[in-house]
């Protein structure tokens, strides 16, 4: 019996000093911490005699025996840190254990060092464990990879590179609205890469058109609104299907308003008018707000035109990628003039308001917004490219509305070869409050400045009104017939036909016109020279002396030197397409 006490004294002794150089297990959720049973009221003291039990009769011969002292151990003191800070520990893995020294002295880490703490951890214990949202994400090697957002796991597929040839370029810039970036990467196509414009039959895209004297593989066609002789600032009353009479309040002889409207106008129909409408209608919607069904059907003609090649055939079939506003069903133009009559007065009495009139007025004079490929941070500036003028439909770019000599102006800057200008007149009756809106388009020759072929007729609103009322006529079929006649004369002398014959003495002419009076784009005149080398009608020799003397030093390297270089020194010109 004596032996038997002396030897579970020596085992309490080896168990106690074993327990007091490491660190306690984690607490389970069913076994409160020391510091919550000494709170606890009906808990006894930690010296009551009840306290003390014989560890044979609770303990395993090898467990450590739970340090029941009030002091705690600095390791448990860290490890209620953590506690309280929502870090958990799995009881294999308390820093300062016999067993994680073992394997962290096998490891050759540390004990308690962050290379300890990964290399403990069991093969595959991180697999599919993602890290919550805001955590930073550390790389295998330590290093702060990023912060993950709470995203799918899955990782998005990467956007496919952009075509490096300039013709695929071309109809890619076409396609997103930039008109004269898509010309200029045509013209690099043709001039840097002769092998693939002879082989995709490039140069065979060529025609000819009579209002410009020269050979070209797409005509620049804008359109404009002259606004010159609109002396009315509320609702233009354009011509629109199911139309109500063009009459406001007039000046009563006696004083005050005129009494005995026939027919009320609706309030906020264009209201506006004229320039501050352009920031919030968009190119097609200033145009329907000024001239309404005359600008609609002069659209569709030239639409209608284009599709069918008769402005060059490269283009033709690209369709466009830029987003359209989607317009509600059963909307009419009227309704929509309306609406965005009542927008836009809104947004012009906010700014006089504010002392931002001539905001509006520098907002129209740049061309109105609505062109979502070229407004900033679009479809061109993901392209890596500068916004040019807004795009009304494919092939038809939008000067604005100004005057004559403006739109001139703005047509030359654009590089166009001709445009559609639709004159405007409105005027209103101030004793019986009739509004007169007159309307006609004629194209104009950028290179003369001079009209091509022969104006259509002024339509007039309250004409096309009272046929409608007296004759029940519809009034698409009046403007439809008013119009033809000019894309059938101007759309005529500018619709590109077949390149008629040459000689080499006819081309060597020309090329020596273009020598001594080159084009301000420098490609234009070297991609004539590589098409007349393409019929056979230029030697290898003229094509390298034609590229020198228009080029300079740098016209061999662009006539036959390696592909890279070529692409520097279009870069100037023709600057290709960065990214999506």
């Amino acid at each position: 019996m004596h032996l038997h006490s002396v030897g579970l004294g020596i085992l309490l002794l080896s168990t106690l000093a074993l327990a007091g150089c490491s660190s306690e297990p984690a607490p389970t959720a069913s076994e409160p911490e020391a510091a919550e049973v000494a709170m606890t009221p009906d808990a006894p003291s930690e010296s009551d005699p009840g306290m003390v039990m014989d560890p044979a009769a609770v303990m395993p011969d090898e467990a450590p025996l739970p340090d029941m002292s009030g002091e705690q151990s600095p390791a448990m003191t860290e490890e209620m840190a953590m506690e309280s800070e929502g870090v958990s520990e799995s009881p294999e893995m308390i820093p300062g254990s016999p067993e994680m020294a073992m394997e962290m002295a096998a490891s050759g880490h540390p004990a308690g060092s962050e290379e300890a703490m990964m290399a403990s951890m069991e093969p595959g214990m991180m697999d599919g464990m993602a890290p919550a949202s805001g955590e930073m994400i550390i790389g295998a090697e330590g290093e702060i990879q990023g912060i993950a957002n709470g995203a799918a796991s899955e990782s998005e597929p990467e956007p496919e590179p952009l075509p490096s040839d300039y013709m695929s370029q071309a109809k890619l810039a076409f396609a997103a609205g930039m008109e004269t970036r898509a010309y200029d990467l045509l013209l690099a196509h043709l001039v840097a890469e002769p092998e693939l414009a002879a082989a995709s039959q490039s140069y065979q895209k060529v025609g000819w058109s009579e209002a410009t004297k020269r050979p070209t593989w797409g005509l620049r066609v804008g359109v404009g609104l002259n606004i010159a002789a609109v002396k009315h600032t509320g609702n233009l009353h354009p011509v629109r299907e199911n139309m109500k009479a063009p009459k406001e309040a007039g000046r009563n002889p006696n004083g005050g308003p005129a009494e005995g409207l026939s027919e009320s106008v609706p309030m906020g129909e264009g209201m506006a008018g004229g320039r501050a409408t352009a920031s919030a209608a968009g190119p097609a919607g200033e145009i329907e707000q000024h001239v309404g069904l005359v600008g609609e059907i002069a659209l569709d003609l030239f639409a209608e035109n284009f599709s069918s090649g008769d402005f060059g055939s490269i283009f033709s079939s690209v369709t466009a990628i830029a987003p359209d506003k989607e317009e509600p069903k059963g909307r009419s133009a009227e309704q929509r003039g309306m609406e965005e009559g009542m927008e836009s007065a809104m947004a012009a009495e906010m700014m006089a308001e504010g002392g931002l009139e001539n905001m509006a007025a520098e907002m129209s004079a740049e061309g109105p917004a609505g062109d979502a490929a070229a407004a900033p941070g679009g479809m061109a500036g993901m392209l890596g490219m500068a916004a040019g003028p807004p795009r009304v439909s494919p092939g038809l770019v939008y000067l604005g509305a100004a005057r004559p000599k403006e739109l001139l102006e703005k047509a030359k800057q654009a590089g166009l070869d001709a445009y559609l200008q639709i004159d405007v007149s409105v005027n209103k009756n101030e004793v019986n409050g009739w509004v007169n809106n007159d309307s006609s388009v004629r194209w104009i020759l950028v290179s003369t400045g001079r009209p091509i072929g022969r104006a259509s007729k002024k339509i007039n609103n309250k004409s096309i009104h009272q046929a409608m009322e007296s004759r029940e006529l519809d009034p698409r079929e009046l403007v439809l017939d008013d119009l033809q006649g000019v894309f059938k004369g101007g759309s005529e002398d500018l619709r590109l036909k077949p390149l008629p014959a040459l000689t080499p003495e006819m081309v060597t002419a020309r090329v020596g016109s273009l020598i001594m009076s080159p084009p301000e784009n420098p490609l234009v005149a070297l991609a004539e020279v590589r098409l007349y080398a393409s019929q056979g009608l230029m030697t290898e020799d003229q094509v390298y002396l034609a590229f020198d003397l228009i080029m300079g030093d740098d016209g061999l390297i662009l006539a036959s030197g390696p592909m890279e270089e070529r692409v520097l020194l279009i870069e100037p010109f023709a600057p290709k397409l960065t990214s999506y």
